[in-house]
């Protein structure tokens, strides 16, 4: 076994490990698949989905929360609406370990076909009208405030359904933020 390290010759073999390391983790980035971390990013995983982030624009998210929206966008795709995520949260603190969470909005693409679904105006390009925008902290940002249009309140119990048939958890003061209930 030749570990030289003068310069001339082979490489010292923790070398070579260390390179092999790396481009196998490049490689696990690449395809989407854990580097160890448990997380993925959305991207590789959901294409589909919209991100509107803030910093780097980056959602990691644990495996199991990532193809989980990439199911919801395969639902909404025949309907003419896109998942926009605008917020990822890893694990949440109240949450068991690794299940994720995300805010997220949904565009119309196409608002005939939308209109199978939903309910009020549904102008191609726009954000579905939930009451409220992401983020707001306020009385009427609670998923079940009765105090919205009924075609607002029809589409935000409709969203929750929707979330709900793929695994999520809605926080009820916030109609935008929804938790993975459990690994799938």
């Amino acid at each position: 076994m030749n570990n030289r390290q003068d310069g001339q010759g082979a490489a010292p073999r923790w070398t070579l490990v260390l390179a092999l390391a790396g481009a196998l983790a490049g490689g696990c980035a690449q395809w989407g698949t854990s580097t160890g971390s448990g997380l993925v990013p959305l991207a590789s995983v959901a294409p589909g989905v919209q991100q509107a982030l803030q910093g780097d624009g980056s959602c990691q998210l644990p495996r199991a929360a990532a193809r989980s929206l990439a199911d919801v966008q395969r639902e909404l795709q025949p309907l003419g609406l896109q998942l926009r995520v605008h917020a990822c949260y890893p694990a949440e603190p109240a949450a068991s370990q690794g299940q994720g969470a995300v805010d997220l909005a949904l565009v119309v693409l196409d608002g005939v076909r939308a209109r199978e679904a939903l309910a009020g105006p549904l102008a191609d390009g726009q954000d579905l009208d939930l009451g409220t925008p992401v983020g707001l902290v306020d009385p009427l940002s609670a998923t079940g405030s009765g105090e919205l249009a009924p075609d607002v309140q029809r589409n935000r119990q409709w969203l929750l359904q929707l979330m709900q048939r793929h695994g999520w958890r809605n926080q009820p003061q916030q109609w935008w933020h929804y938790t993975l209930q459990a690994a799938r």
